[in-house]
């Protein structure tokens, strides 16, 4: 699922949870991009803000959706 498009992770977060009772017991948030490996001053704009967009907004995006599933499940650990 592409991590930056919220409504593909929400769609995501509630098939997973209509699968497990309506419940997600945990979360391990690790989607990554490494990038290019050049040097800064050869390293495209463009991909720069693709690597933040999933390696940053992805997790935050993930985050966001979670929670109420994971609220859920009393072993969860969040309040």
């Amino acid at each position: 699922v592409d991590v930056t498009n919220e409504q593909a992770v929400n769609d995501l977060v509630e098939t997973g949870a209509a699968l497990f009772g309506g419940q997600i017991d945990c979360l391990f948030n690790n989607a990554g991009i490494q990038g290019m490996m050049v040097p800064v001053d050869e390293y495209d704009v463009a991909d720069f803000d693709q690597v933040m967009s999933v390696n940053v907004k992805g997790v935050f995006v993930v985050m966001q959706a979670v929670p109420p599933p994971l609220k859920v499940c009393s072993d969860a650990g969040i309040p």
